[in-house]
Parts: structure tokens; sequence; C-alpha cells
């Protein structure tokens, strides 16, 4: 199947995945919805960002179905520095290539520019 020309998009962001499992009383039933999501979006070549969002505290990601589906799962954060928020993200999972796993900081600079340095180690 082809992606849709009417509109042109290569890309989707669905944010976020996690109201959408909040319908669900099952889990299974969130990993059937979110893997017809993906093949479904796979077959017209779609790049897909699903959205999920974790609570405070929480040590899973998402309701802990998302990430069986996922090729890839970037965790973005912010840690407290000296009394300042800085922002942090990881590559925790990308199927199919090798990545560090280690916290990047990163930067939005005014115009969209988004500056990613290496994080300090954090214990």
């Amino acid at each position: 199947m082809k992606r849709p020309e009417f509109f042109g998009a290569k890309r989707m962001v669905i944010d976020s995945i996690t109201a959408l499992t909040l319908a669900f009383s099952e889990k299974q039933e969130v990993r059937t919805t979110i893997s017809v999501i993906q093949k479904l979006l796979r077959k017209i070549d779609f790049t897909t960002f699903l959205i999920s969002e974790k609570p405070l505290g929480e040590k899973g990601l998402g309701s802990d179905v998302e990430e069986f589906v996922a090729e890839g799962i970037i965790l973005l954060g912010t840690l407290l520095v000296k009394g300042e928020l800085k922002r942090r993200m990881m590559v925790v999972k990308m199927r199919g290539t090798r990545h560090d796993m280690k916290f990047y900081q990163y930067t939005i600079m005014k115009r969209d520019e988004i500056v990613i340095t290496p994080y300090p180690e954090v214990t």
C-alpha cells in the first residue's frame, strides 16, 4: 500500500498514545491496538512517532506495552542541576542498530535549532 498522495505527509505524530491506552482495561487490548496502528502506518511508508507520557516517579515507560511494539524509544526528561532544570535525552531502544545508552543534554534555541551535547555522568 502506498502513502496517500493527497496530503503528502511522510511523518505522523500521535500525542499522546497514553490517552488512547486509558480507553482499554486489558494490556492485551492496548498491545493489539498499538500493533495494528504501527502495521497500518508502516504499510503506507510513514515514519511515526508515538508520544507516551511517564508519570513522575514511575519506573516503566507508558503502559508497559509501548516499549515492546516500538522500533525505537527516546526518553526525554529533565534534571535539576544547581537549581536549574536541564533537559536531557537518551536513546533507550533503537531496533536493528547499535547505539550508546548515555544521557545527552539538549537545548532548544531560537529558530527551532536544537543543540545536543554530551551530558556529564550522573549517578
